[in-house]
């Protein structure tokens, strides 16, 4: 009887080193449970810790508005999730060949909201000069001959300045100012900026795209944007010349088309700097108006 009683404590310690084991289990248990879901539910991480990334299609360098987009002007980029734009297109080859609609800068995703379809010049299609004028603008024409179009290699999506020469029965002295600056160039004779049309979004991108990104887009469709043609080629032989201005100014350039000849300057494809003039005489050449002279 004494053995057995002798017996009894090391069964009760034995029992509760069980039990402070299987507790320590679970809490064991529990911890690594908690790190599963944690890495499970951390918006598309990996169980390792690396962010989840989508391919986009992104700008390498800026891109100007009304410009074909080519190969050399983006790459495919890995974006995180949670900062890539669901409509931006994933592959170069959706991207390459269409217009621009609005600037771009380098390392933007591009999507549909900010370029055009492209087409042939040609095709049945909303082409008419109308629908390249700027929202605001008018279209107005000018005489000019081939001296005066810089040996008429002036097309269409170019930018000038005008000058006007005045002769002295209008001005009282020979003078020549220029009346307006960076101006664009909608038309050479008949060879007209072609269109930029609307963005076309797929059923995927339009369910895709967010509603600002749709109202850009609309509000694309209503620019009037245009483009330089296919290939253009030097008309020296045009004979009058279309710009985009503002009403005053169209009417400005009417009035002086009756009494002054016209002289374009182009400008680089860059260069939108607009500099104070004043009127250029034959005064300090040494060449007096009859009247001044003694």
């Amino acid at each position: 009887m004494a053995g057995a009683i002798a017996q009894r404590p090391p069964a009760r310690t034995t029992g509760r080193t069980y039990l402070f084991m299987a507790a320590g289990f679970a809490v064991l248990a529990g911890l690594l449970a908690f790190a599963a879901l944690r890495d499970g539910g951390d918006g598309g991480a990996s169980a390792t810790g690396a962010i989840a990334t989508l391919p986009r299609v992104v700008a390498i360098e800026d891109i100007p508005v009304r410009t074909r987009i080519t190969e050399e002007m983006v790459r495919v980029q890995a974006i995180p999730t949670e900062g890539a734009q669901l409509s931006a297109f994933a592959v170069p080859e959706s991207a390459i060949g269409l217009v621009t609609r609005f600037p771009i800068a380098a390392n933007e995703q591009i999507g549909p909201q900010k370029v055009g379809v492209t087409f042939e010049s040609g095709e049945e299609a909303d082409t008419g000069l109308s629908f390249v004028i700027p929202p605001g603008y008018r279209a107005v024409s000018i005489s000019i001959s081939e001296p005066s179009a810089v040996a008429g290699l002036i097309v269409a999506g170019d930018r000038v300045d005008v000058i006007a020469l005045f002769d002295e029965k209008l001005a009282g002295i020979e003078k020549a100012v220029t009346v307006l600056q960076n101006v664009e160039v909608l038309s050479v004779a008949q060879i007209a900026q072609e269109p930029v049309p609307p963005p076309v979004l797929t059923d995927e991108e339009a369910a895709a795209a967010e509603s600002s990104d749709v109202v850009e887009a609309e509000a694309a469709a209503d620019e009037g944007l245009g483009v330089r043609p296919i290939a253009p080629l030097p008309q020296p032989g045009a004979r009058t010349i279309t710009f985009a201005v503002l009403l005053e100014d169209a009417q400005m350039l009417a009035l002086v088309e009756q009494h002054a000849s016209w002289w374009l300057t182009l400008r680089a494809f860059d260069d939108d700097e607009t500099v104070t003039l004043s009127d250029s005489s034959l005064l300090p050449l040494g060449v007096l108006h009859p009247d001044l002279r003694n």
